[in-house]
């Protein structure tokens, strides 16, 4: 990066902060958090870190998080305190730190492959991981949960996501025309090789987003989010949701990613038409198989050579694509077999190096196996289950709420948390809008449950008092 893009770039970073502020005082709650963690993953820099002393590299996930973090502790302080941080799923985090610890203790030693060293951790790796895990992780999540607990800020968050691929769509559609730019136009340097954005005979659009991936899936996000709105009849921009959902499936096709259009063929017809007691269900599938894969895989049971037969039959390319990436994740979960509990933490230390030429041999892609290779599996459950347990917490509380609109906005969130989290296997987190979106889903499944009950018992309380008959 040349000095002038570096200077835009964290000028852009460190207006967030007081951007955040008027975002909290100009609207209500529900809207400016949704608008401020979406609005940082879609126009702040990638690949662009602050780096303050004492504390992990400041990205535009963790701008988000503490600017939101900031301007709510200064707007809303009581309804903070009442959430009760640390006293949700987000206290799972503190078993994260304490997974760090052990992980900082058990990789003291230095690793050495031919020519190449990697360093040994010290305390002070423990509680930077620490650090970093509570901006990460601990805050979006502790936000959504405190933020989301009715139907009305359920509906302002689908109602964020779905606007938010409409306007998204404008500079898609531009990238896709004149090729991914726009970051370099802004911000003065390209993330990645242009190559990679070059697909079926035409450009895959990054715009602000770390690759052609994240834009994808966040287009799947939106697309969905319509399709649910849609069905509560919520219109978007006074545009009928239906066919908001109906054209960003479109742009979705134009991203030219095949995992994303298989999880939106998947899913938007599940939200479209079917019950929201299914919808829960699936997901609750799919987040038992989240939590179970890297067992599956340990152990051999996942159909990986049923999965490669399968899509040699329609493409010999991506089927050796997807041979190789099983085999890579083989060796990568060999090795972090020796460690699992705390696995080898950072620097490296946890991927596959030639012992004679010291030669990197391994590419990380699934977030599942970052992590259980660097945290172990102490850190996948602790990780995962922040992402995950929301999606049983909603589905076991879906029968609870009486209205039907308000059970498909809750399934439709359960869906995107869920189809969300199978595409950590895959590919790695992109964003901690993961994280919020778990934490909203935790909100509002307890929060409107519990107000169906409230009310259950103040429509019986009358008939109760009066006095018994003799």
């Amino acid at each position: 990066m040349t000095g002038s893009a570096t200077l835009v770039a964290y000028v852009a970073m460190i207006l967030w902060v007081p951007i955040s502020f008027l975002v909290i005082y100009w609207m209500r709650p529900s809207l400016a958090c949704a608008s401020l963690m979406i609005g940082a993953v879609m126009f702040l820099p990638v690949d662009v870190g602050i780096d303050l002393r004492g504390l992990p590299p400041i990205g535009k996930e963790e701008v988000a998080s503490l600017g939101l973090l900031m301007a709510c502790l200064l707007r809303y302080p009581g309804r903070l305190a009442r959430a009760g941080p640390g006293t949700g799923l987000e206290a799972l985090v503190f078993v994260l730190i304490i997974a760090g610890i052990g992980t900082a203790l058990t990789n003291g030693d230095p690793l050495r492959y031919g020519p190449t060293s990697l360093p040994g951790l010290a305390p002070y790796d423990a509680v930077s991981m620490g650090i970093r895990d509570v901006i990460r992780y601990g805050i979006p999540f502790f936000l959504g949960r405190a933020f989301y607990r009715k139907p009305e800020e359920l509906k302002d968050l689908m109602w964020v996501l779905a606007g938010a691929g409409l306007i998204y769509s404008l500079l898609i559609l531009f990238e896709l025309r004149m090729s991914p730019q726009l970051h370099r136009w802004v911000y003065g340097f390209f993330t990645h090789g242009f190559a990679g954005h070059v697909r079926w005979g035409g450009y895959r659009p990054m715009v602000f987003m770390k690759s052609g991936l994240a834009i994808s899936l966040f287009v799947m996000v939106t697309a969905v989010a319509s399709a649910a709105l849609a069905r509560a009849r919520v219109r978007v921009f006074r545009i009928p949701a239906v066919w908001v959902s109906g054209y960003l499936s479109v742009i979705l096709v134009l991203c030219k990613s095949v995992a994303a259009m298989g999880y939106a063929l998947f899913a938007i017809p599940l939200v479209a038409f079917s019950k929201a007691h299914v919808q829960t269900r699936i997901a609750v599938v799919l987040a038992t198989l989240v939590f179970a894969y890297p067992l599956l895989r340990a152990y051999d049971y996942f159909p990986t050579q049923v999965l490669v037969e399968g899509s040699r039959a329609i493409d010999a390319e991506r089927a050796r694509s997807l041979e190789f990436r099983f085999e890579n994740e083989n060796q990568l979960l060999n090795k972090a077999t020796q460690r699992p509990l705390f696995g080898w933490g950072g620097f490296r230390r946890a991927r596959v190096f030639d012992e004679e030429w010291g030669g990197d041999e391994s590419i990380t892609d699934g977030y599942w196996i970052i992590i259980i290779g660097n945290r172990g599996f102490a850190g996948f459950f602790a990780i995962f289950g922040l992402l995950l347990i929301p999606i049983f917490v909603a589905s076991n509380r879906m029968r609870r709420i009486p209205r039907r609109r308000d059970r498909l906005m809750l399934s439709g969130l359960t869906l995107i948390a869920a189809m969300s989290a199978v595409d950590l296997l895959p590919n790695g987190m992109f964003t901690n809008f993961v994280v919020f979106v778990s934490g909203c889903l935790a909100g509002t499944a307890r929060g409107m449950s519990a107000r169906s009950a409230r009310r259950g018992r103040r429509r019986k309380l009358p008939t109760a008092a009066l006095p018994s008959q003799p």
